[in-house]
C-alpha cells in the first residue's frame, strides 16, 4: 500500500513482558555505530595498512512524546514500564544477569532485538496552582 505509515512498537521479550505501541512515531532517529580498525605498518610501504578488529556497539536513540489519554495514569505507567527495561530480572538468577531484550520495530526501517541503555524523561505542560 502506497504511503502507509506504521506505528513504532517496543516489546519486552525478557523479564516482565509488556509492550508499547507509539502514540506518535519519533520525528528523528539517531543510529550510531563505530568499528575499530588497527593501523599495521608494513615494511617497504610508505603508508600503513588497516586491519579490521571488531565492531562497536550500535546505539539507536529517539524521543517519544507521550500524551495523556483518557487514563490520567497513562504517562506515569508508561514511563515506569520504560524505566523497568533498563534493569535485569534477578528473580531466580544467581551471578551475572544479562539485560532484558527488547524488540523494536518501526515500519520497514527498524526490526531489531536490542537492550535499553538509558531512559531520559522530561515532563512538560504542568499547570500551575
Amino acid at each position: 500500500m502506497k504511503g502507509q505509515v506504521y506505528k513504532g512498537i517496543l516489546v519486552a521479550v525478557d523479564g516482565g513482558g509488556g509492550s508499547l505501541v507509539f502514540q506518535h512515531n519519533p520525528a528523528e532517529i539517531r543510529d550510531d555505530k563505530a568499528v575499530e580498525w588497527e593501523s599495521v605498518g608494513v615494511m617497504g610501504f610508505s603508508d600503513p595498512r588497516f586491519q579490521y578488529n571488531y565492531g562497536g556497539e550500535r546505539t539507536i536513540s529517539f524521543t517519544l512524546k507521550l500524551l495523556r489519554k483518557e487514563d490520567p495514569a497513562y504517562v506515569r505507567n508508561t514511563c515506569n514500564w520504560l524505566r523497568s527495561l533498563e534493569y535485569p530480572d534477578y528473580m531466580g538468577a544467581g551471578g551475572r544477569v544479562p539485560p532484558p531484550r527488547v524488540f523494536f520495530r518501526l515500519g520497514d526501517l527498524y526490526e531489531v532485538f536490542c537492550i535499553v541503555r538509558a531512559v531520559n524523561i522530561n515532563h512538560l505542560h504542568f499547570e500551575g496552582d
